[in-house]
């Protein structure tokens, strides 16, 4: 018997279609009782739920039969989660009635048990919902029908589906999917212009979404070191109802821990020391919200000191240059930071005092333009990813890096949307890390000559960005030109013939 028979009675997933389909049959389970903008409210914790409960189960059933002793088989220490007897997922189906309320101990019971690793994750109320005990009952009868235990499911599999049922609802919720995940194209030049780690490192995303930056750094030290990513220290914040606990799958799915706490982390950042200064990291990167709102107002009197470089902030419609701030507020003193961001705060007018201040304390060490319609094709804008250094190597003080990345040679045209390709990626990760400057693609630039473009980090001021012009041969055109007068000529000739031929001169 194989692993996937010995799953039990219950059908297992061996592909992202099958599971993907299956997730996304639960969604619309509740579509017509749940606002479409709280689905994920209420099916994120169910599905989590699931998965921690299977993967319980079947541990503990090998477990019973190597040891033969159900005690030793509930040890906390066998298990990434201790799920009580009467959070099993058997109580739960077999409830008939005040299904919301049954979930609601169960979940309630199953984070008590938890602390440290589900605190704050089921926020949802199922019972102030007020869903049809019916609808809950086929829900729960639904996601019976299959074993999710990662334990049988490829965790990339798993994951995989996972992001494409965040995509549903950001699509399903008329959002931007950027607001919750960003390209895994994007998070690898990231990741890799701020490598290489060490053990102990602390990273953090103010912003964090699913949490697929920090889920690919993790990804990127196990392949540095094998299975090291537990070395390494990270934390996220995010501001959008239920997200958080999305982020926490997300980890789960990729067998990684993972500190996420609920909040806006410009007016209620969550990650402090003593509760009076801001916790310091050693790498900060995030795709925060573009053009966001932000309590301006309320934090001219910031208790962070984070908004001081001038005197004026940013405006109250658009947070971009509050988060970089704050961000840059967050790191240690020889920290980096990585954020994608518009490429409008790259040159917009009202904001040079914030480029100035970068670039006069030699805090910018790259900027990377990026193709347009990474994020889908309803998502036009040409994003840039910019550079903080804190501590820049010698050789790069009082330099830039700048790079084009956005003509056809580093992305594809896919159906929905543009891709970066592998070819392309290595290329902007070689570029940068040998800081080479190669035509109409890269280019090294003293802070001086920005100085003097007026602190506008416009890319196509650096590099040449317009296609080149093809090159003439002149004697190759001349005699092309000769062939066709002599054709011309030859045509004239016919007709005049035919001309006299006919009686006329």
């Amino acid at each position: 018997m194989n692993e996937l028979e010995e799953a039990g009675s219950k059908d297992v997933y061996k592909d992202l279609e099958e599971l993907t389909e299956f997730l996304k049959d639960g969604v619309e389970i509740l579509e017509d009782e749940v606002d479409k903008n709280e689905l994920k409210e209420f099916v994120l914790p169910i599905i989590f739920y699931k998965a921690i409960h299977d993967k319980y189960q079947d541990v503990f059933d090998e477990l019973v039969e190597e040891y033969g002793d159900e005690t030793i088989a509930k040890d906390k220490d066998f298990h990434d989660y201790h799920v009580p007897d009467e959070c099993s997922w058997e109580n739960l189906l077999s409830t008939n009635r005040r299904i919301d309320k049954k979930i609601n101990d169960i979940l309630n019971t199953l984070e008590d048990a938890n602390p440290e690793k589900l605190e704050g994750v089921f926020t949802t109320d199922y019972v102030d919902a007020d869903i049809d005990n019916s609808v809950l009952r086929e829900l729960v009868q639904h996601f019976d029908k299959k074993n999710l235990s990662t334990k049988w499911i490829d965790a990339r599999v798993f994951s995989q589906a996972f992001r494409e049922l965040v995509k549903d609802f950001a699509d399903k919720e008329g959002r931007d999917p950027g607001e919750f995940f960003t390209p895994s194209g994007i998070i690898k030049i990231m990741v890799s212009m701020i490598a290489p780690f060490e053990d102990g490192d602390e990273f953090h995303d103010p912003a964090c979404g699913s949490g697929d930056m920090l889920i690919e750094i993790a990804n990127h030290y196990d392949k540095e070191q094998d299975e090291a990513r537990h070395r390494l220290t990270y934390t996220g914040q995010e501001k959008i109802k239920n997200v958080p606990t999305m982020a926490r799958i997300n980890a789960y799915l990729n067998k990684q821990k993972l500190d996420v706490k609920a909040g806006d982390p410009l007016s209620n950042p969550q990650f402090t020391e003593d509760g009076n200064e801001l916790k310091k990291f050693d790498y900060v990167l995030t795709n925060f919200p573009f053009g966001d709102d932000w309590a301006k107002n309320e934090l001219k009197e910031d208790p962070y000191e984070r908004f001081n470089w001038v005197d004026k902030l940013p405006r109250k419609d658009r947070a971009d240059y509050a988060y970089i701030m704050h961000m840059v507020e967050q790191l240690k003193e020889d920290g980096m930071m990585a954020s994608v961001v518009p490429q409008g705060v790259l040159f917009r007018k009202n904001e040079k005092k914030f480029r100035r201040y970068l670039i006069e304390n030699d805090l910018v060490e790259a900027v990377i333009g990026l193709p347009e319609k990474l994020f889908g094709q309803d998502t036009g804008i040409a994003p840039a990813i910019i550079l903080v250094n804190k501590d820049k190597p010698k050789e790069r003080e009082n330099k830039v890096f700048f790079l084009h990345a956005g003509d056809e040679r580093f992305y594809r045209e896919l159906s929905a949307q543009n891709e970066l390709t592998e070819e392309g990626i290595d290329h902007i990760i070689g570029n940068y890390e040998g800081f080479t400057s190669e035509e109409r693609v890269s280019r090294v630039v003293d802070e001086q000559e920005i100085e003097e473009n007026d602190y506008n980090l416009n890319i196509a001021l650096y590099v040449d960005t317009t296609e080149p012009e093809e090159e003439i041969d002149v004697k190759e055109e001349f005699d092309k030109l000769k062939t066709m007068e002599e054709e011309l000529e030859e045509i004239k000739q016919t007709r005049d013939e035919h001309m006299g031929v006919l009686g006329y001169e």
